[in-house]
């Protein structure tokens, strides 16, 4: 996502509070424009290990459960 600013991690947070206390990363997506070259090849091979993978014209989604 350094390299890729089109890209949000999807995921939750654990409070604080709480003696499990993390962040999760549970998927990468990207929509509302059309990927570059570049970007749309670093994400297909990211995408190869997910579970759930969706990738089309102004969208790609991939998703680990």
């Amino acid at each position: 996502m350094k390299r890729f600013s089109e890209f949000t991690a999807i995921g939750y947070a654990v409070h604080p509070d709480r003696k499990d206390v993390r962040v999760t990363i549970e998927g990468v997506e990207a929509s509302g424009g059309v990927l570059s070259a570049e970007a749309d090849a670093e994400f297909r091979e990211l995408a190869a290990t997910a579970d759930e993978c969706d990738i089309s014209t102004g969208y790609a989604r991939c998703w680990w459960d």
